[in-house]
C-alpha cells in the first residue's frame, strides 16, 4: 500500500502519495474563509486514504522557537513561545517536538481546526513541524560543515552546522531570489562562515530556479569555493517527509 503524508501550511495542504520510487503529489490552497474549503480538504485526505496509509502529517510556519532539551519545561511552553512571537492567537494550540540528538526542543503553534482534525477525524497524534524534520536529516549529517537552504512558498529555512554543532536556524521571509543572496551573505559574514562549507539548496514547496541561484552565488567572491548542491522536490519528500526518523 502506498504512504500518504499530509504537509499542511499556512497557505496550502500538499497531499504526497509515495510507493517504492514512484509519487504523486496533490496541492490545495487553504482558503479557508471561502465556503466548503475544509470540506473539499476532508474529501481529498478520505479519497487519498482509500487507496493509502496515513505515514506522517506535517505543519510548516515560520513561527517557531528553538530551545534547549536539557532546560525545557513543559509547564512553561505558554511563556517560551510568547517570549519571541507575542501573545498567542485564540485561534491557535501550541506543541513541541523534541529531537534528542541535537538535545533541541521546537515549539510551534498550530490552528486548533488542524490539531482536532488530525486527533478526532484522522485518528492521527503524530503532527511534526517541518522544521523538526530537517533539523533531524541534518543531525544525521552534522559532521560536515555546511548551510542547508530550504525553500519554502514564502519563506527559507536556513540552517548552520559548524564543527558538528547547530550554530543557526532561521526562517525569513522573501519575494524574490536575490533577497535570500543578500540574507546569506550578510549571514555568511557575520558567522565568519568559511570556503570550506558545503551549500545545499532544497526546494521544499516553492517554484524556484535553484540552478539560478547556484549561478548568481558563484558570481560573488565570498562563495567561488563554497562546494553549492541543488536537491528538487522530489528528493526534498523522500529524504525529508517521507524519511524514517526514530526519535520523530
Amino acid at each position: 500500500m502506498q504512504q500518504l503524508v499530509l504537509s499542511f501550511s499556512e497557505k496550502s495542504l500538499t497531499l504526497l502519495q509515495k510507493q517504492a520510487s514512484e509519487s504523486s503529489m496533490e496541492q490545495i490552497p487553504l482558503e479557508l474563509a471561502k465556503p466548503l474549503v475544509k470540506e473539499r480538504i476532508s474529501s481529498s485526505i478520505q479519497t487519498a486514504l482509500s487507496t493509502s496509509s496515513l505515514y506522517r502529517c506535517t505543519w510548516f510556519a515560520p513561527d517557531y522557537t528553538l530551545f534547549p532539551g536539557s532546560l525545557f519545561d513543559a509547564s512553561q511552553l505558554k511563556a517560551y513561545y510568547e517570549l519571541n512571537h507575542g501573545r498567542l492567537a485564540q485561534q491557535l494550540s501550541l506543541r513541541y517536538d523534541s529531537i534528542e540528538s541535537l538535545d533541541l526542543i521546537v515549539i510551534y503553534a498550530v490552528p486548533t481546526w488542524l490539531e482536532d482534525y488530525c486527533k478526532n477525524e484522522l485518528q492521527f497524534q503524530h503532527l511534526r513541524h517541518e522544521v523538526s524534520l530537517q533539523l533531524s536529516h541534518l543531525a544525521q549529517q552534522k559532521h560536515r560543515d555546511q548551510i542547508q537552504v530550504f525553500f519554502h512558498e514564502n519563506e527559507f529555512v536556513l540552517s548552520v552546522f559548524k564543527q558538528k554543532q547547530l550554530i543557526s536556524c532561521t526562517a525569513t521571509a522573501y519575494q524574490q531570489e536575490t533577497d535570500f543572496i543578500y540574507f546569506l551573505l550578510a549571514h555568511q559574514q557575520k558567522l565568519q562562515l568559511d570556503q570550506s562549507f558545503e551549500l545545499n539548496l532544497v526546494q521544499a514547496g516553492a517554484q524556484l530556479d535553484l540552478k539560478n541561484i547556484q549561478h548568481l552565488l558563484q558570481k560573488f567572491k565570498d562563495f567561488e569555493t563554497f562546494k553549492i548542491q541543488d536537491s528538487d522536490m522530489s528528493s526534498y519528500q523522500n529524504n525529508i517527509l517521507c524519511a524514517s526518523l526514530e526519535e520523530l
